[in-house]
């Protein structure tokens, strides 16, 4: 290479560097989230089929004696 192609490469290293990170941060949130929306899709929909999703409902608790 020459010194000057040399020169503008190194300049420009820690930029395409950055980049890829934040490139590849991006890519792994997105792939996290839809990861995590498909997983819990699939789990609400278990629990539905199943009627497990249904839960009676609580009795009121007893009222605190006020302090």
């Amino acid at each position: 290479m020459e010194p000057a192609k040399r020169r503008e490469w190194r300049d420009l290293k820690p930029i395409v560097i950055g980049l890829v990170v934040v490139g590849l941060v991006f890519a792994g949130g997105i792939a996290g989230y839809w990861t995590w929306q498909t997983g819990s899709q699939q789990h609400t929909a278990s629990q539905q089929s199943s009627g497990s999703a249904l839960s009676p409902p609580n009795p009121a608790p007893a009222a605190a004696p006020a302090r």
